[in-house]
């Protein structure tokens, strides 16, 4: 253990809050808690109410108090409430106090959602069911950990914030981006002109569904098989695909893909489109359809893998999507869209200021993702006091 560091067990720094609402004449807002964003307005986080009508047996939470999920915990469902205001939550959560006077508890909401701390749920979650394995006060109160000095707390405490500030800048700048390119590309793609030609996607290309894999084609090894989840963000993916080996089946074959072919998905979140940046062999689900242009048609492939993406075309696939549980759409559904197109020169043009744009943005999310991967690797290193912060830090911590 390192010098200054202590073993401190959770029943000394918190304690059991639970007083449910009871009667009441005005309802109170409803809370719920996340693993990403914390304690959350229910009516905020759900498409529909999934509180109780009657709300009497709900438990408290105070500004400032702590709940955690019963029987998600082990997932990071534990926060301290932010708002400025009471609400309540379901009986299925564990509401409790801050009472620790040597500890800073903007240090454990750190610690209390850190990989290590969840570790130490699973390993004292009681029950059978992993979904339903659940973390009793009584168990979670008697966990125990190392902690540093309550100066050494405030230190890691004010770099993470830091870290985290950047973070949220680097998201601001990439959802900037993102609005921005919304914003050209419909400017782009509806300006119209006595030169561009009205007509329907049937017109200029073909939609060709993939072939239909029996489950006894699958193999540990062989040649990817593309599937939905595989076409996402303008690329096309390898990662959880299922292989075929050869023999292939008779049929596939001619579903072969090759670099550079626009593919589009058919079903669930249907057209998304992927462009094919590998070279070699791959094949194409039925799920999945693969683009081609008619000879002599005056449209670029690139351009159709950014017109499938333009808001107004998606909204009218999804319009003429069939099924409940899951949309389906046809080929032949999406031939008979209309569209209305602009020369090649413009459709060019149109191609490289997007790209331009699509390379900030990708840019600017794996500046994100970078960032993110370094707060976890620093953070997890301080709270396991691999590494520990200077006390020369401190002057920062008085400049503040």
């Amino acid at each position: 253990m390192n010098s200054g560091w202590r073993r401190v067990i959770l029943k000394f720094v918190f304690e059991l809050g639970n007083r449910k609402l009871g009667a009441h004449a005005t309802e109170p807002p409803v809370f719920a808690v996340s693993k990403y964003d914390g304690v959350v307005l229910a009516s905020e986080y759900f498409d529909k109410r999934i509180a109780s009508s009657s709300l009497d047996g709900y438990k408290l939470v105070n500004s400032d108090d702590w709940v955690y999920s019963t029987i998600h915990i082990d997932e990071g469902s534990i926060s301290r409430n932010h708002f400025p205001y009471a609400g309540v939550v379901s009986p299925m959560y564990t509401t409790m106090r801050w009472i620790g006077r040597d500890d800073l508890a903007s240090y454990f909401e750190l610690l209390l959602t850190s990989d290590l701390a969840i570790r130490a749920y699973r390993d004292n979650a009681q029950g059978t069911v992993n979904r339903r394995r659940s973390l009793s006060w009584e168990t979670f109160s008697n966990l125990e950990f190392v902690v540093p000095s309550f100066q050494e707390q405030r230190r890691i405490v004010d770099l993470i914030a830091s870290v985290d500030s950047y973070i949220a800048a680097l998201q601001q700048q990439a959802d900037a981006a993102r609005s921005a390119r919304s914003a050209v590309l419909s400017e782009l793609l509806s300006a119209g002109g006595d030169d561009w030609t009205e007509t329907t996607l049937g017109d200029v290309l073909a939609i060709q569904s993939g072939f239909a894999f029996s489950t006894s084609d699958w193999t540990v090894e062989g040649y990817p098989v593309i599937k939905i989840n595989n076409v996402r963000d303008g690329k096309v993916s390898t990662e959880s695909c299922s292989f075929i080996a050869d023999p292939i089946p008779q049929g596939a074959e001619k579903f072969l893909l090759k670099k550079g072919d626009l593919l589009i998905t058919l079903t669930g979140e249907i057209g998304a489109t992927g462009t094919v940046e590998q070279n070699f062999p791959m094949y194409l689900n039925q799920r999945v359809g693969r683009v081609s242009i008619h000879k002599e048609s005056k449209v670029l492939l690139q351009y159709l893998a950014v017109l499938f993406n333009y808001p107004p075309v998606r909204a009218e696939m999804w319009s003429l999507g069939k099924g409940n549980a899951q949309l389906n759409i046809s080929p032949k559904s999406i031939h008979e869209i209309e569209v209305n197109l602009p020369p090649l020169s413009e459709q060019r043009w149109t191609i490289e200021i997007i790209s331009s744009m699509d390379e900030v943005i990708r840019s600017t999310e794996q500046a994100v993702a970078d960032a993110k991967s370094l707060r976890s690797g620093l953070l997890s290193d301080l709270l396991s006091g691999a590494h520990e912060i200077p006390t020369s830090y401190d002057r920062f911590l008085k400049a503040a």
